[in-house]
């Protein structure tokens, strides 16, 4: 592929998504590696970064490899929803290791309901803490992560 069609190809939408998806994979492996993945029969905390990244590159690769065939410039919204779920992604990296792990998820989930939804409601508070619950068994209980369920900022 030529460098025109190149930079032809990262002005659609598939093509920014291919992108973002290989830079993803790119910052995902190389954590992985720098944690240490440890081998197959004995998956060390990296391996699962490193895996996800492994994805994403290939699906960001087919992603820009199919916006060749797009000609229709991508236009990005920016929207208020958007900009509520990356914030509610920040507060969720900010608040983690001082609130733990409910109190950060709640907060990301709350977030992001109100950017789809425009409301909570009473059924979206039950999911949350559904979600949370679930998230506690898979991560800290069966994964053996060590990350507080709740802690106290003050």
């Amino acid at each position: 592929m030529s460098w025109p069609r190149i930079c032809s190809a990262l002005r659609t939408s598939s093509g920014m998504t291919g992108m973002i998806a290989l830079v993803f994979g790119v910052l995902c492996i190389v954590e992985g590696k720098r944690i240490g993945f440890g081998q197959t029969s004995n998956m060390g905390p990296g391996y699962f970064p490193f895996a996800i990244g492994c994805i994403a590159c290939l699906l960001g690769l087919l992603s820009f490899v199919d916006a060749r065939k797009e000609t229709k410039p991508a236009s990005i919204p920016f929207t208020f929803p958007i900009v509520l779920v990356i914030v509610g992604f920040g507060l969720f990296a900010l608040l983690l290791p001082t609130t733990g792990l409910f109190p950060a998820g709640a907060v990301l989930a709350l977030l992001s309901i109100f950017a789809v939804a425009g409301r909570i409601r009473v059924v979206d508070l039950l999911y949350i803490v559904g979600i949370l619950a679930l998230a506690a068994l898979i991560f800290v209980e069966g994964i053996g992560l060590r990350i507080p369920l709740y802690r106290s900022p003050f």
